[in-house]
Order: C-alpha cells, then sequence, then structure tokens
C-alpha cells in the first residue's frame, strides 16, 4: 500500500485548489480519529480521508470513478471502511452529487 507521503504527491498533481486541499487534509483528521476510536487502521482510513475528492476538481461529474480508477492502478486498496460502494454502483450513481449540493 502506497504511504502518506506519497498520497499527498499525489493530492498535489490532482488539486490545486487550497480550500479543497485544507478540506481535504481536514478529512484525513476526522478519518484518523474515528479509526482510533473504533480500533481500525488509522493509516488505511487517513488515506481514504485524504484522497476523497481526488477528482472532484478536475473530473466532477465523473467523481469518484477516475480517482478509484487511478488508485486502483497505484495499489490502493478498496477502503470499504469509508467509501461507500453506491458512489461507484453505476446504477445509483443516478443521484449526481453535483446536481443536488452547492459544493464548489
Amino acid at each position: 500500500m502506497p504511504d502518506r507521503a506519497q498520497a499527498v504527491t499525489l493530492l498535489e498533481e490532482w488539486v490545486e485548489n487550497e480550500g479543497l486541499r485544507t478540506h481535504m487534509y481536514a478529512v484525513e483528521a476526522a478519518m484518523r480519529h474515528y479509526a482510533r476510536l473504533r480500533g481500525a487502521d488509522e493509516d488505511l482510513w487517513g488515506l481514504a480521508g485524504l484522497l476523497h475528492d481526488l477528482d472532484w476538481e478536475k473530473h466532477p461529474e465523473e467523481h469518484p470513478l477516475k480517482a478509484v480508477a487511478r488508485l486502483e492502478e497505484l495499489g490502493y486498496p478498496e477502503p470499504k471502511c469509508c467509501m461507500p460502494s453506491w458512489r461507484t454502483d453505476p446504477i445509483s450513481r443516478a443521484w449526481s452529487p453535483r446536481r443536488s449540493s452547492t459544493r464548489s
């Protein structure tokens, strides 16, 4: 599994918006906290939080499919802990976060 330094490098390659980067680091911290509370793998949960919006800026209509594909190529495990499968299920992708959210 790639380490945090490699994940940060990937984040910096894909995400230019400083606000989005800050959000991703904050989610990483929250996920590490929840992993600690549950006795789960902090590194895995932290990486999932850190990279959860990796493709949001450049591929919002395909989010999270582009990032998931790239993460699989790079050897990241599927973080079943915190990335619900409905996000990558083509049937349930009919709901679009872009259409129902003001997030930018």
